[in-house]
């Protein structure tokens, strides 16, 4: 398994633009320290997304949130931001 600065020292190396090298290397290489906060960014979405779906008229409103947007925004998945 290729480290990160490996994979970004072999593509650069054949002469590809760096944004699509660091792309390619991310895809390839995904620490623990990444993964513990996607899973945090996805726990939260899901939670946000929940507590939106139960709110009532009035508290939306409070908010300035409409009834539609709520309704998009709880059902979206929570991997979608």
């Amino acid at each position: 398994m290729h480290s990160n600065n490996t994979c970004l020292r072999e593509h650069l190396a054949v002469g590809r633009p760096e944004s699509a090298v660091r792309k390619a290397c991310n895809t390839h290489v995904l620490s623990l320290t990444s993964l513990r906060l996607l899973l945090r960014h996805w726990y939260q979405n899901w939670r946000t997304r929940r507590q939106l779906s139960q709110l009532d008229n009035h508290l939306l409103k409070d908010i300035g949130v409409s009834i539609g947007e709520a309704q998009h925004e709880a059902g979206k998945p929570f991997w979608r931001d």
